[in-house]
C-alpha cells in the first residue's frame, strides 16, 4: 500500500510531469540539432555568458582534455568560435556562432511561444501565485543539486 503521505497531489502529479519531460528535452535538442547532449549544454551556458575553454569544462564538470574535444566539435559543426580575451591576450573567448542560435531558437522557439501564450492566460493574480510555486520548486531543487537559486 502505498505512503497517503509521499501520494502526488494534482499539483504535485503535474509537476512530476513536467520535470520528467524537461529531462527529455536537451536529448531532443540535441538529436534535431544533430550534436550530443554535452554541445547543447554547452551551447546553453555559451548563448547565456561569454566564457573561455576552461570556464565551460568547469561548468559542464568536464575535464580539460574533454572539453577541449568538445569545443573542437563545435567549432568543426560551427556551432562556436573562438575570439581573443578582450583584456587577457593569453586566453579566449567562445562564442556561438550566428548559426548555432538560430539553429537552437529554430527548435526553442516554438516551445517558448507555448510558455509565453500559457503565460498570458494568467491574470496578474494567477500569475502572481504561479511564480511563487515555481520560486519555491526551484530553491527545493537548487538544495537537492547543490545550486542555490537566485532570488
Amino acid at each position: 500500500m502505498a505512503d497517503p503521505e509521499h501520494q502526488p497531489s494534482e499539483l504535485g502529479a503535474v509537476l512530476q510531469d513536467v520535470l520528467r519531460l524537461a529531462a527529455l528535452a536537451r536529448p531532443a535538442m540535441a538529436r534535431d540539432l544533430g550534436i550530443s547532449v554535452s554541445e547543447v549544454w554547452a551551447l546553453e551556458h555559451l548563448m547565456s555568458e561569454e566564457m573561455g575553454p576552461v570556464e565551460l569544462s568547469r561548468r559542464l564538470d568536464m575535464t580539460s582534455a574533454a572539453a577541449t574535444v568538445l569545443v573542437r566539435r563545435l567549432e568543426m559543426s560551427g556551432h562556436v568560435v573562438r575570439e581573443p580575451h578582450p583584456a587577457d591576450r593569453r586566453r579566449t573567448v567562445l562564442h556561438p556562432t550566428s548559426q548555432a542560435v538560430h539553429a537552437v531558437m529554430g527548435v526553442l522557439g516554438p516551445l517558448l511561444t507555448e510558455f509565453n501564450v500559457a503565460g498570458a492566460s494568467l491574470d496578474d493574480s494567477q500569475r502572481a501565485v504561479v511564480v511563487g510555486y515555481l520560486r519555491q520548486v526551484a530553491t527545493a531543487l537548487g538544495q537537492v543539486v547543490g545550486q542555490p537559486t537566485e532570488d
